[in-house]
């Protein structure tokens, strides 16, 4: 009896194990594409252009997006487990779970953010776009928890461009006007 429990926890560990690697390895291949198209960009020569907005095409786009955003515009981003570690994804997966929202349920015209995984606000510094925004994922031994406060502030092509990002809408500060980036 004591053997037949021993296999089981055996088992339970080694599909466990077996299941991280192939989340990291499929995770490490989502973010080496990232990489090779923040090198194409480079190679491009687009970074002597336009800051990099994390694809390697559409800068333009990107670029005069940024350059319409005004102070008091909200940014609302849905993530992409798929690239986030494994703890970072299930915490993730369950507090959308929790909230019972998805990312396919837009804010409005009046900024409802039920379905976003963070919500971020636009300030202008020296004529630069930030965007203060929640702690990111980062390390899988390192803490987070989904939908803290807005303790942060990133330039908006970094915000834009880290490689969690799946999707991002823009509310206008009036709330007159709903643009999708991504």
């Amino acid at each position: 009896r004591l053997g037949a429990a021993r296999v089981a926890v055996a088992g339970a560990l080694a599909a466990s194990g077996g299941g991280m690697a192939w989340w990291e390895l499929r995770r490490g291949a989502l973010l080496a594409d990232f990489e090779r198209g923040r090198r194409r960009y480079v190679d491009s020569g687009g970074a002597s252009r336009y800051p990099f907005y994390g694809r390697d095409h559409g800068y333009e786009v990107d670029y005069f997006i940024e350059l319409g955003l005004e102070p008091g515009d909200r940014l609302f981003a849905a993530y992409r487990p798929s690239v986030l570690c494994l703890p970072h994804a299930a915490t993730l997966l369950a507090w959308r779970r929790f909230r019972g929202a998805t990312p396919a349920d837009h804010p409005t015209c009046h900024g409802a953010s039920r379905g976003w995984d963070e919500e971020g606000v636009i300030e202008v510094d020296s004529g630069r776009r930030r965007c203060r925004h929640p702690e990111r994922p980062g390390p899988w031994w390192r803490p987070w928890i989904p939908g803290g406060a807005a303790v942060l502030s990133s330039s908006y092509p970094d915000w834009l461009a880290w490689p969690g990002v799946l999707e991002v809408v823009v509310v206008r500060g009036t709330g007159s006007r709903v643009m999708t980036v991504r």
